[in-house]
């Protein structure tokens, strides 16, 4: 089975470093920044994709 990140709601760090490439401390900045940041196991985090992509986009429309 192939993985489509278009169908995933929450990512792990591999996912979410990957999909914006950024490293693990900036990723959990811009996580927390974007209220993306989701812990699971008190050791794990998560990222919100749909909160990511949005910070992301509204940045690069600031850009412009």
């Amino acid at each position: 089975m192939e993985n489509n990140l278009e169908q995933v709601f929450v990512l792990n760090e591999t996912q979410a470093r990957a999909r914006y490439n950024l490293c693990k401390k900036k990723l959990v900045e811009v996580a927390k920044a974007a209220g993306a940041l989701s812990r699971a196991g008190g050791r794990k985090n998560l990222y919100l994709k749909e909160k990511m992509d949005a910070y992301f986009t509204a940045s690069a429309e600031g850009l412009k």
